[in-house]
């Protein structure tokens, strides 16, 4: 498998997290941006057009959304598949 389809996926699995957890939780992308310490408009691409993401930046999310970074990664087949264990 080439390199970028797995960045890609990669991506659109942080992209897809990101808005799930977000809209979970009740928070605009102006709350997260701001808990996060990002700015909203870097939030609102990540978003939407799966914009590179550094570490630092991943990490921020996750304690901003109260959740482990690994979750920001996670394919939603594996969620689904932990949470029917639950």
């Amino acid at each position: 498998m080439p390199a970028d389809d797995s960045r890609t996926r990669c991506l659109d699995r942080v992209q897809t997290n990101v808005r799930r957890l977000r809209h979970d939780k009740g928070m605009t992308q102006e709350d997260l941006a701001s808990d996060a310490g990002i700015a909203r408009a870097y939030l609102g691409r990540l978003e939407t057009q799966g914009r590179n993401i550094s570490i630092n930046v991943l990490d921020a999310l996750a304690k901003a959304l109260g959740v482990d970074p690994r979750d920001l990664l996670e394919p939603e087949e594996e969620r689904t598949d932990r949470e029917g264990d639950d």
